[in-house]
């Protein structure tokens, strides 16, 4: 039983480093600039649109998919 306890965690961890995404830092990167630049913008009373290609497509469409019209 003590034995099944320690295995656990061990196969979880593996789990989770063969599981885990890779970190995309050069998006991240240009989404703090981006959002640097909205804000700075803001603040000054301009506008500013952050560029579209900072988010996923099947964020969007499946947002466009799950809105209903009425």
């Amino acid at each position: 039983m003590a034995g099944a306890f320690a295995i656990a965690p061990l196969i979880f961890t593996v789990l989770i480093i063969i599981l885990n995404p890779k970190i995309d830092r050069n998006k991240l990167i240009k989404a703090n600039n981006e959002y640097q630049k909205a804000v700075t913008s803001a603040l000054k009373g301009e506008n500013y649109e952050i560029d579209g290609s900072l988010f996923d497509e099947n964020l969007e469409n499946a947002k466009n998919k799950n809105s209903h019209k009425f």
